[in-house]
């Protein structure tokens, strides 16, 4: 019999989140789109008006937070009944009704950013000193005013609003065939002793972390073989997304796409350029680490593929999903005893879908609609790694819980550059739990690695996607052609450049670029890189015992966009803008390979 990835309907309630504090049910969607779809065009009876009073423009903003809200909640519903099983038309659909919802907002409101610029800057000031509520506005109005000149006229806004379905439509359809169709195309592959089972995105992570050498190579050439098969097809579609990312770069007049693309968290183009630079001077420690992987595997020849398997498979464990919690409650202590009450809210009440089922989308998220509790979407599948997911997410989860109940909504959520901060210290104290309270060698050496995977897939190899990224952002700028076989080209390039010579590249990998999600989000695999660059020195001086280093990650946690990311880090203790924490988060990576080959000596 072939092991298939259960229906839905055969996963245990337990394990499936409770989305009854979005909707109680599908009616209920239906009634808030019908009531945003009436509301919308009330928009409109503002233009004109903006300039008019302080009252006249709080008046504005409490009706727009108001159908915001109302949104956030319709389309978080939509998402989440579509990635519970992708298969479903119905829910499909609600999703793309909502983005459609989204884009005529972006048309009633195309007025609104000019209009609001045309207000003399002294009028706000005098409008917030005289008025607490608006005054609250303060950094959104200043931001606002800070990108003046990229604003266009409102009939150029007008237009740029009805392209917004359209610019949503690649990733969009990447995911409907990464999560939905491809799926069915990968093959059904046998274990050592030849038993069958069906492979799937979470069962191909898992086999990489435990299983057999005959069994990585069959599950790695069945998975790349069905993405190869369309690579030409990808590769279109990853051409539009960068054409869109070109296209609105240079109707708002940036001088690139990457300057546009972080315009929105104010963050300086060096920060990008400076962490790629600052990795590239470094890979020698890369190179050190894969060698000693090599050596200690005994490996006479080592694949990519091999880089995921435990040092000591004979000591690698299995994590129910009950003892990963167990895990996760138990590391976190670090931040006080209200985070881990609200960690075990979390665990405990409907807030996370566990297990992997037939059509549920690939990965893990967390996502929440202010002011609702987050949602976090995983596919667990008991090994370290899902562990280490599970509080990568838990720690987003948070952030977002902090955040809607210590912000009001203009500044109720937050930017992916600091998101990724919560998310990595939850997993580097989760790290620092499993290394104290490990005694036996070969564990430990497996832990070391695990920690070294870590940084190498969240420091090193999202700084290599981010360089893949800007390479072909800066092709194409130039005019040049971007087909499959040029992103493969650059992309099989700079694979091993990062990786050195330790290890044999299958040339299947040239097409690894088909599969990455994060290249439907314009130059967004970048902060994974500075957030833990950050969260290392924030969970160093944390776990030092440092008491206002504690309170000052946790007023960082509440903050949400109440300031520019790289102020809010600062605030926390760590400055973005200085190369000094990607350097010693390298210096880490160094100082653990030192660590794996004394301890490895000791055996």
């Amino acid at each position: 019999m072939v092991k298939k990835v259960p229906e839905r309907s055969e996963v245990a309630a337990e394990y499936k989140w409770n989305l009854s504090d979005v909707y109680p049910g599908d009616a209920s969607f239906e009634e808030d789109f019908t009531d945003l779809e009436r509301r919308i065009p009330e928009l409109n009876g503002y233009k004109g008006k903006l300039g008019e009073s302080a009252d006249t423009l709080l008046t504005f903003f409490n009706l727009r937070e108001d159908i915001f809200i109302k949104y956030e909640r319709a389309i978080s519903y939509a998402r989440l009944k579509r990635d519970e099983d992708s298969r479903i038309s119905q829910y499909q659909g609600y999703f793309n009704r909502a983005l459609d919802l989204g884009g005529k907002m972006s048309q009633a409101l195309s007025w609104f950013s000019p209009e609001l610029l045309c207000i003399p800057w002294e009028r706000l000031e005098a409008w917030m000193a005289e008025n607490e509520e608006l005054a609250v506005y303060r950094h959104y109005l200043e931001d606002a005013f800070r990108v003046k000149e990229h604003i266009l006229t409102p009939e150029s806004e007008y237009v740029l609003a009805l392209a917004t379905n359209l610019s949503g439509d690649p990733g969009n359809i990447f995911h409907a065939f990464n999560d939905a169709d491809i799926g069915g195309l990968f093959p059904v592959i046998k274990d050592d002793e030849g038993r069958e089972f069906q492979l799937s995105h979470a069962r191909y992570q898992a086999i990489l972390e435990t299983g057999s050498p005959h069994l990585r190579r069959e599950a790695f050439k069945g998975l790349f073989g069905a993405y190869q098969k369309f690579g030409n097809t990808l590769a279109a579609l990853l051409k539009t997304q960068v054409d869109r990312d070109i296209f609105f770069a240079k109707s708002r007049r940036y001088d690139s796409a990457l300057e546009y693309a972080l315009s929105d968290d104010n963050v300086p183009v060096e920060v990008y350029t400076n962490l790629i630079e600052t990795v590239r001077n470094n890979l020698g420690v890369v190179h050190r680490y894969m060698a000693l992987r090599k050596r200690i595997l005994e490996l006479e020849e080592m694949h990519l593929y091999d880089t995921h398997i435990p040092l000591f498979p004979d000591v690698s464990e299995t994590f129910s999903y009950e003892r990963g919690k167990a895990m996760i409650l138990e590391s976190l202590k670090p931040l006080g005893e209200g985070y881990a009450e609200n960690v075990e809210t979390a665990f405990k009440s409907g807030w996370i879908d566990v297990l992997e089922n037939a059509g549920k989308c690939s990965g893990a998220y967390s996502w929440g609609a202010y002011p609702i509790h987050p949602y976090m979407l995983l596919n667990y599948s008991e090994t370290l790694n899902d562990v280490f997911t599970a509080a990568h997410e838990m720690g987003h989860t948070m952030h977002t819980h902090y955040t809607i109940n210590n912000q009001p909504f203009i500044y109720g959520d937050y930017s992916i550059f600091t998101a990724e901060v919560a998310s990595t210290m939850n997993e580097a104290l989760l790290m620092d739990y499993l290394l104290k309270s490990t005694e036996d060698r070969r564990k430990k050496l497996n832990l070391l690695a695990q920690y070294m995977s870590n940084i190498t897939g969240t420091v090193v190899v999202q700084t290599f996607f981010a360089e893949f990224e800007l390479e072909i952002h800066r092709s194409a700028e130039a005019g040049e052609p971007l087909t499959s076989e040029t992103l493969s080209e650059i992309y099989f390039a700079l694979l091993k450049e990062y990786y050195g010579d330790s290890l044999v590249y299958n040339e299947e990998y040239r097409y690894n670029w088909c599969r990455i999600p994060h290249f439907w989000r314009n130059f967004y695999v970048y902060k994974y890189a500075t957030s833990f660059s950050a969260s290392t020195a924030l969970s160093q001086m944390i776990l030092a015992g440092e008491s206002s280093a504690r309170t000052a990650y946790l007023r960082f946690l509440s903050s949400g966009s109440s300031d520019y990311p790289i102020n809010l880090l600062k605030k926390a203790g760590v400055d973005m803008t200085n190369p000094e924490p990607v350097v010693r988060t390298m210096k880490l990576y160094a100082d653990l390979i030192d660590e794996m080959e004394t301890v490895y000596r000791e055996l």
